[in-house]
């Protein structure tokens, strides 16, 4: 992927945990991992797996494929 899609998957992500009024402490529990680690996947300083946005998925409650629509 190139480096603008991943940040347009990233602000995607961000906003919704905002909409979903979630903590990054939330998100990062969910994921089982530190705040400090989720805070850099949200903000690009680390790679982006797929697994993990399976499970981001899981928990904002939509498809996958939400976080690729018109890339």
């Amino acid at each position: 992927m190139k480096k603008k899609e991943l940040r347009v998957i990233r602000k995607r992500i961000q906003k919704l945990r905002f909409d979903r009024g979630l903590s990054q402490q939330r998100v990062a529990d969910y994921l089982d991992v530190s705040q400090n680690a989720y805070h850099k996947i949200e903000n690009g300083h680390t790679k982006l797996q797929v697994v993990t946005l399976l499970v981001l998925s899981d928990l904002f409650e939509i498809s996958i494929h939400d976080f690729f629509k018109d890339l």
